[in-house]
């Protein structure tokens, strides 16, 4: 192995943990987005079931109503 292939070598394992570090930080961006994400989705759903649950309760109390 040369003095060129070792520079080389070295250059390509700089540039291997480089990417390697730049991959990790783009995947923890990824994660954290992921989890804002999920956040929203749970708090859409609470909403959701919420609503739906208030409206099943006003559906009874109308029927029961009109049933008197």
């Amino acid at each position: 192995m040369s003095l060129q292939d070792l520079h080389i070598s070295t250059e390509d394992h700089r540039i291997r943990r480089i990417a390697e570090m730049l991959i990790a930080e783009e995947m923890q961006y990824v994660r954290h987005e992921l989890e804002m994400l999920r956040a929203d989705l749970n708090r859409s759903y609470e909403i959701q079931r919420e609503e739906l649950h208030e409206f099943y309760l006003d559906a009874i109390s109308t029927i029961k109503r009109m049933e008197q």
